[in-house]
C-alpha cells in the first residue's frame, strides 16, 4: 500500500492540530478526526461551495439529526447543482450507486457516474478510500470534509475537496449521501480523465468529521 493518509485530529477540543501519519489500510473506519465543535467543522470548510452545502444540510435537517432525500432539491441550490453528488447506500450500506453527479464532476471524472457503482469504475488505493469514507459515514452519521489529489499517469495537479453528508428516511439508518465536490486544477488543462488510473492514487487528507453535539437518536 502506497497511499499514507494526514489526519488533522481535533478531538472534543482536547488535542488542537495534533497530526499523525498512519498507512491507509491502518485507519480503521470510525477513527476519524472529529472537529471539537459544530462551528469549528464548519470553520473548517475552506472551500465556499462546501460551506453552503453544510449550511443547507443543516437547514434541511428541520429539528432531526439528518435530513431525509426527500428534504434535497437541488434546484433551490443551483450554484451547487454542478458540484454535487448523491449516492445511494445498498446492501447494508457496503456498496454504491451514483443517483446524482454534477456536470463539474463529471467533467474532472472524464464520464458520466449516474448509475455507475463505486465498485464498477474505480479501483486500488482510491476505491478503497471512497469506500471506506462512504462506510464511516453509513456508520457514525456524521459530515466528512476531506480532501485528496491525483495524479493519472501523464498529468498531475489535480485535487479535489469533498464533504459528505448524511440522509435517512428513518432518522436512523443513512440510505442515501450528499456529496458537494470541487476541483481545483494546477494548469488552464482541464483534460484530465482520473477514473482510469485509480491505482496512482497519492493521498488524501482526512480533515475533520463533524462533531457529535447534535442529538442522535
Amino acid at each position: 500500500m502506497k497511499g499514507n493518509v494526514n489526519l488533522t485530529v481535533l478531538e472534543n477540543g482536547a488535542r488542537t492540530g495534533a497530526t499523525r501519519r498512519v498507512p491507509l489500510i491502518e485507519l480503521p473506519m470510525t477513527d476519524l478526526p472529529a472537529a471539537s465543535t459544530s462551528s469549528d467543522f464548519r470553520a473548517s470548510l475552506d472551500d465556499p461551495l462546501l460551506g453552503l452545502g453544510y449550511d443547507y444540510w443543516r437547514a434541511q435537517r428541520a429539528g432531526r439529526s439528518m435530513p431525509r432525500r426527500s428534504d434535497i432539491d437541488p434546484a433551490h441550490i443551483p450554484t451547487l447543482l454542478p458540484n454535487i453528488l448523491i449516492t445511494e447506500m445498498l446492501e447494508v450500506g457496503t456498496r454504491y450507486r451514483y443517483r446524482l453527479a454534477g456536470s463539474a464532476v463529471t467533467e474532472a471524472f472524464g464520464r458520466s457516474l449516474t448509475g455507475r457503482y463505486v465498485d464498477e469504475i474505480m479501483t486500488g488505493q482510491y476505491r478503497e478510500f471512497i469506500t471506506r469514507l462512504y462506510r464511516s459515514l453509513y456508520l457514525d452519521r456524521r459530515c466528512i470534509f476531506c480532501e485528496s489529489r491525483y495524479t493519472n499517469g501523464v498529468r498531475s495537479g489535480i485535487s479535489t475537496k469533498r464533504l459528505f453528508m448524511p440522509l435517512s428516511n428513518d432518522d436512523r439508518v443513512v440510505d442515501q449521501a450528499l456529496i458537494v465536490q470541487t476541483f481545483q486544477y494546477s494548469s488552464g488543462d482541464r483534460n484530465i480523465v482520473i477514473v482510469d488510473n485509480m491505482d496512482e492514487f497519492a493521498n488524501a487528507n482526512v480533515e475533520l468529521v463533524e462533531p457529535q453535539d447534535a442529538a442522535r437518536p
